[in-house]
């Protein structure tokens, strides 16, 4: 690829001021999902998808008690709420008119005086609870049990004393026709710890509580948009739209950024700058996995023709302010494809570069990162093997003003847009057109990918020498997932025509130099998996499509079965010899590998073994819901 060549003059079609114009558009609406405003947001990107051209539609799928393994939920609108301390003084907390985020959403509607007690373990009928411990909202029907009429949560958690003003975006995710539903709001921290100063000094504290808010059956709603190429394979861009009013890196600027890509590529194919491409792109923005789920879900063709594609989630922030990197997770391992490779590799050349002091190298001034998939947005539902459409996500992370009121436009920076969208712009033109020199580039980027995460992972082990920690199975079985990977991503581009032999004997010479110099360094006597703990007879057989996220359910359904998790998940967060099993362990779940090879399988992608115990009852909970087959 000539950086300096065409495809730079592509991307400098990218206008910031168009992408800020929409971004501002987008962060009117207050976008939850199955909500009012969030069906005005995608309405608003349809009308500009039309207006660059491409044909466009609103897509609006009706929510069912379940789609694919995500349990469906209602939709939910509110007019109104407040919360007033009554005693032992008057004082307003919470307006919804004045903040959105000073409601739990989906809460229900209540109005009335209440009791206000910090006391989890006390008598809570008829109470708000107020908290700020988050497990507190995710496990909250044990409090419904106690008679728990609603909570009052505050501070953002571990950032709280950085921002005591700031107000958590918090939501209830009911399943549809949930009749135990309670109210909820969010206070600051310095107004949270103002009330339990109240308690704390043994005074009673009542507040006023209003909210008018109903549910109904709900829908996805989902703008999507084509640039028809000559084939019906198409390139995926996507974005979720939704989020909370005024809330702009998450995750306006993404749908601001692939609205962007769309208006470069559609003017360029118009005005005759290039071809119109051998592929198709398209464009969608969706409520956040669960409207991509549904999607693909309701339109199996338009999957089927998915080749791959990149996501785009938080890509806006300043980096200064954010305290944030420009990340970018990978699509899972269990996918072949050279997507996350080449994203890797072009994202890279539109980062400013700054001069040394002497003027004798450039380097970029803000930092980047790679690592492995790890879920959380769009990108989990794109490549899952039941779709196949590999696809990393683009994401500047953490943030310090994540899903908070404080994540406003003004955080936003010009560079990291202009960034994100050229990117996006180079991508679906590379893509959506595999020629020679777009396919060398693909090729060379899995070769570079690959060599990066194999001098990670010898990072890590030498680390782990130098602490007395290092074990020669780990390496060794990291070094071989990791060349395996790049065989298989190597694959996809020879698939499109390309001899990658060269570039595989790279990655298999790299990888056995590696081994010669390092077997008998590290201590080979320190298990990396207990074969012992991880029983081999059973094979898990996914039995349902698309994503997995059934806790919701669960939780309402099956308190047998949450309870357990729940105790079982905090184990393994405090044990540091294992980690948490992933809820996306069920991608692995194919039918050719039993339960201890996906367990293998994990642990050499991540470095470390799942935890046993709850491995195994997370393959027993799969079962009892009927999700898998373990045959």
């Amino acid at each position: 690829m000539n950086q300096n060549g065409f495809v730079k003059k592509l991307t400098s079609f990218v206008s910031v001021d168009r992408i800020l114009d929409n971004i501002a558009w987008i962060t009117r609406f207050h976008r939850m999902q199955a909500s009012p405003d969030l069906l005005r947001a995608v309405e608003y990107a349809v009308e500009q998808f039309e207006s660059y051209g491409l044909e466009a539609e609103l897509v609006r799928i009706p929510i069912g008690d379940w789609v694919g393994g995500v349990a469906g939920f209602d939709g939910w609108e509110c007019t109104d709420a407040e919360l007033w301390l009554e005693e032992p003084e008057m004082r307003k907390l919470a307006d919804w008119h004045e903040n959105k985020f000073s409601l739990i959403q989906r809460s229900a509607a209540i109005d009335g005086v209440f009791e206000v007690t910090a006391d989890k373990d006390g008598d809570l009928r008829g109470k708000f609870l107020l908290t700020d411990d988050m497990k507190d909202i995710t496990r909250v029907h044990k409090y419904i049990d106690k008679g728990i009429v609603g909570i009052i949560f505050y501070g953002i958690g571990d950032r709280s004393i950085d921002l005591p003003d700031a107000r958590r975006y918090l939501s209830f995710w009911w399943t549809r026709g949930y009749q135990r539903k309670i109210s909820g709001f969010t206070l600051t921290y310095r107004q949270g710890l103002y009330l339990k100063g109240l308690l704390a000094q043994g005074k009673q504290v009542k507040i006023r509580a209003r909210v008018n808010s109903r549910f109904y059956d709900g829908t996805f709603d989902i703008a999507t948009a084509v640039l028809r190429g000559e084939s019906p394979e198409e390139i995926v861009l996507t974005a979720h739209i939704c989020h909370p009013k005024n809330e702009a890196n998450d995750n306006a600027s993404g749908a601001g950024v692939v609205m962007e890509v769309a208006r470069v590529l559609s003017h360029l194919v118009s005005n005759g700058t290039i071809k119109r491409p051998v592929r198709s792109i398209r464009f969608i923005l969706v409520p956040e996995i669960n409207g991509s789920n549904a999607f693909y879900l309701e339109q199996p063709d338009v999957a089927r023709n998915g080749l791959m594609g990149l996501n785009f989630d938080m890509v806006g922030s300043n980096l200064k302010l954010s305290r944030g990197v420009m990340l970018l997770d990978k699509h899972p391992a269990v996918l072949g494809g050279y997507s996350s490779a080449l994203v890797n590799r072009l994202r890279r050349r539109f980062v400013d570069g700054v001069k040394n002091w002497l003027g004798t190298a450039y380097f970029n001034d803000v930092a980047m990162e790679t690592v492995p998939f790890g879920d959380g947005t769009d990108h989990l539902v794109l490549s899952d093997p039941h779709f196949g459409i590999p696809a990393p996500t683009m994401i500047n992370w953490p943030d310090r003003y994540y899903h908070t009121d404080h994540d406003t436009i003004d955080k936003l920076s010009g560079h990291s847009l202009r960034m994100a969208a050229a990117t996006g712009v180079a991508f679906a033109f590379m893509t959506a057109n595999p020629e020679g020199e777009h396919l060398r580039c693909a090729a060379d980027s899995v070769l570079l990918d690959t060599i990066e995460d194999i001098q990670r992972v010898l990072n890590d082990e030498l680390d782990r020498l130098d602490a007395g920690m290092s074990s020669s199975m780990r390496f060794m079985a990291m070094l071989k997932r990791i060349a395996q990977q790049g065989y298989d991503n190597l694959r996809a581009v020879k698939n499109e025509g390309f001899d990658v032999a060269g570039h595989e004997t790279l990655i298999s010479n790299y990888v056995t130099d590696l081994i010669k110099i390092y077997e008998n360094q590290f201590d080979a006597d320190r298990v990396f998996l207990d074969k012992a703990l991880y029983p081999n007879d059973k094979t898990p057989v996914r039995k349902v499509k698309g994503v997995y996220y059934p806790w919701s359910w669960i939780r309402e359904n099956r308190p047998d079965l949450a309870e357990k998790w729940d105790e079982l998940s905090d184990e393994a967060a405090r044990d540091e010899n294992f980690m948490s099993v992933p809820h996306f362990a069920y991608l692995w779940f194919d039918g050719n590998k039993n339960t201890r090879e996906v367990a293998f399988d994990l642990a050499s992608v991540y470095g470390k073994p799942i935890h046993p115990e709850q491995y195994r009852f997370y393959l027993e909970l799969l079962a009892d819901i009927d999700f898998i087959e373990l045959k």
